[in-house]
């Protein structure tokens, strides 16, 4: 399979590593010190499942429209999304999917403005990683996870209602059989978007506003009352938009934040604590909200 990881950062660099290491034909886009640093000493990936190194990956600031991949995981900050679509689709071929792993519930109608609803999957990831040093990704933490799924259920790409398309089935046995790689494909994969959104927004609301991990704003009962009253609304948001979302997602998330690492803490968190842009924080609660039920 030949990728192209665009934003090699945290995220990208690890998932572009692994796949690399299993000896997938990989094109990193980077820039700054850290692609100068990929391309003189190559990509050192430190991991609590296992260090490696990726000696000579291919890298630059832009693909070459030659490669011609089979996937491009988009992980570069939610922000920057509208700025690198026409860069995506110079090298992309028709039958490229491309798999958006930014927080939030909205990357995929973003990249679809420019690339087309039938090549942009819906997708999500769970992982805690960081560019330690130029040319060092540090996965600290915690899952490696990738989920996605048709985001805009066409039906020449399914073959019955509420079921996996060919082609999300084939890149599940791709992603997970690669080591240091968990991937799971949805057939409901908006339900799974704002499940992510119940934790992702909460979590960082509160850990950002307060500059405290999730072990210390959760155990505080004025702070714990704040995260449940924002999954409270985010769930009625996601109910209003008719997302398949209930109480069981509810408790789920709850039960999930308490079982994080009590150090653990969002990109948002750590943009804010090192003075870089941040990871714009997904506004479609509050303008849905607005729409339809919360006042």
């Amino acid at each position: 399979m030949k990728c192209v990881i665009h934003g090699s950062g945290g995220v990208g660099g690890y998932y572009g590593g692994c796949l690399a290491r299993a000896g997938h034909e990989v094109f990193f886009i980077a820039r700054g010190a850290h692609l100068e640093a990929i391309q003189q000493q190559g990509l050192s990936i430190k991991s609590a499942k296992g260090d490696f190194r990726i000696e000579t990956p291919k890298s630059g600031e832009r693909c070459d429209p030659n490669f011609c991949p089979d996937l491009v995981i988009v992980a570069v900050k939610s922000w920057q999304l509208p700025e690198i679509t026409e860069e995506i689709k110079n090298y992309c071929t028709p039958s490229t999917l491309i798999l958006p792993l930014q927080n939030g519930a909205d990357a995929s109608d973003i990249l679809t403005d420019t690339l087309g609803p039938e090549r942009v999957l819906g997708g999500l990831t769970k992982i805690f990683s960081k560019i330690e040093a130029p040319g060092v990704i540090n996965h600290f933490t915690g899952a490696t996870y990738i989920g996605f799924g048709e985001y805009f259920q066409d039906p020449q790409f399914q073959n019955a209602p509420d079921s996996l398309s060919d082609r999300c089935r084939n890149l599940e046995k791709e992603l997970d059989s690669t080591p240091g790689i968990d991937a799971e494909a949805f057939v409901d994969i908006q339900k799974e978007l704002w499940r992510k959104m119940l934790i992702f927004v909460s979590t960082s609301g509160v850990g950002t506003i307060t500059r405290t991990p999730n072990g210390v704003f959760r155990s505080i009962p004025e702070t714990r009352e704040m995260l449940i009253q924002l999954i409270r609304e985010i769930l009625i948001v996601g109910q209003a938009k008719k997302v398949n979302i209930g109480e069981d997602d509810y408790e789920w998330a709850i039960s999930t934040i308490d079982a994080m690492a009590p150090e653990s803490n969002s990109s948002l968190f750590r943009d804010i604590q090192s003075n870089r842009p941040p990871n714009s924080f997904d506004p479609r609660i509050s303008c849905e909200g607005g729409r339809t039920v919360i006042r």
